[in-house]
């Protein structure tokens, strides 16, 4: 669990970018703090750097795969008081697909690569954010 002692400089948002998992060594979508789903270690990447890779620690057994997981987004961003405004994220190439994608890469994982400009009412993907919305359509 990422700590702080002064929760000025914070804001908290239900914004759809915090629902998105990545693999190991995918491509961190924001600079911040991440954080396995599975067992809560943490780590700090830079936008667009690769997260750490599967052999970053391991898990006990029985407990599935590493999986990141945006905690924390250090928006370098100067502050006006406002609320922070998403509306010029990168989103996947895939036209079914809701992630948002690290500013080179075209699409958010190897499933919306393949599926590419295929026309579906939802995505497969599985990252958390398409996950939900498949199961909000249902």
């Amino acid at each position: 669990m990422a700590l702080y002692k002064d929760d000025a400089p914070l804001e908290q948002t239900n914004d759809s970018v915090f629902d998105a998992d990545y693999a190991p060594g995918e491509a961190a979508a924001y600079a911040g703090i991440y954080g396995c789903a599975v067992c809560g270690r943490e780590v700090v990447a830079a936008e667009g750097s690769l997260l750490p890779a599967s052999d970053h620690h391991e898990h006990a057994a029985g407990q599935g795969e590493i999986r990141w997981k945006l905690l924390v987004n250090a928006d370098a961003e100067p502050k006006s008081g406002a609320p922070v405004n998403r509306s010029n994220d990168r989103r996947c190439g895939h036209p079914a697909c809701n992630c948002v994608v690290a500013k080179d890469r075209k699409f958010c994982s190897e499933y919306c690569h393949d599926a590419g400009k295929t026309l579906e009412l939802s995505c497969n993907c599985g990252h958390a954010g398409c996950a939900a919305e498949l199961t909000h359509r249902s």
